[in-house]
C-alpha cells in the first residue's frame, strides 16, 4: 500500500522495544520521495527539537543522498554518515540501517552505501517519541510514501549485499515494529 506520509508516533518513548544498547538490530522501510530537499526527508528517528537519541534515517545535507545518525549518549551524533547514492523523485526505494556487531551499514536497495563502526550502546532517552516521517520536533518532514516499516531488534537481517525483498515484510524474530502494510496502519510485529 501506499501511504501519504504526514508523521507518525510509534511509541510515547518508554516502550523497550527500541532500546537497542549494543544488540544487532535492523530498520528498513520502502520508501518513495515526493521532494528531494537537503536536511528533510525524514523517514524513521527519536529526536527531540535538537537533541538526538536512538538512530535516524532520512536526507542529508547532499541532494538525495540518504543520512544516517546515531547517538550513543543522547545528547550528539556519534555516527553521522551520508550514502554514496543517490535517491531520486517518485521511485520506490528499499532503506535499511543494519548493526553487525560494531558494523552499522545502510543498504539502498540492496546496496552497502555507507558504513561506520562502533561498538558503543545506542541511547535511548524515553523522554522523546519514535516516529515515522518527521524528527521529534515535528521539522524535516517527509514528502513521499512509506510501506513496510519493520524494526527488528538482535538480529542484523542483512550482512552483504542481497536481492531486496518482492513481497511484504513478515514479522521475523525480534521484530519490534512492522507497520504500514496491506492499507493498515496496525503493527503486524510480535511486541
Amino acid at each position: 500500500a501506499d501511504w501519504t506520509l504526514k508523521q507518525w508516533i510509534l511509541d510515547d518513548g518508554t516502550s523497550e522495544d527500541f532500546v537497542l544498547g549494543t544488540n544487532d538490530f535492523t530498520v528498513e522501510a520502502w520508501v518513495k520521495f515526493n521532494s528531494i530537499n537537503s536536511n528533510d526527508g525524514c523517514i524513521i528517528s527519536k529526536h527531540a527539537a535538537s537533541i538526538p537519541s536512538w538512530v535516524e534515517l532520512r536526507l542529508g545535507s547532499t541532494s538525495g543522498k540518504i543520512l544516517t545518525q546515531v547517538s550513543f549518549n543522547g545528547s550528539s551524533w556519534g555516527v553521522s554518515y551520508q550514502s554514496s547514492d543517490s535517491v531520486t523523485i517518485g521511485r520506490w526505494y528499499h532503506i535499511a540501517l543494519v548493526r553487525n556487531g560494531s558494523v552499522f551499514t545502510t543498504y539502498i536497495d540492496g546496496v552497502a552505501n555507507g558504513t561506520a563502526t562502533s561498538s558503543s550502546s545506542v541511547a535511548t532517552n524515553t523522554s522523546y517519541n519514535t516516529r515515522i516521517g518527521a524528527r521529534g520536533g515535528l521539522d524535516q518532514k517527509l514528502s513521499g510514501y512509506v510501506s513496510n516499516v519493520r524494526v527488528v531488534n538482535g538480529t542484523a537481517l542483512y550482512t552483504a549485499s542481497f536481492n531486496v525483498p518482492t513481497e511484504p515484510l513478515t514479522a521475523v524474530a525480534g521484530t519490534k515494529l512492522l507497520a504500514l502494510q496491506s492499507g493498515t496502519l496496525v503493527d503486524s510485529g510480535a511486541s
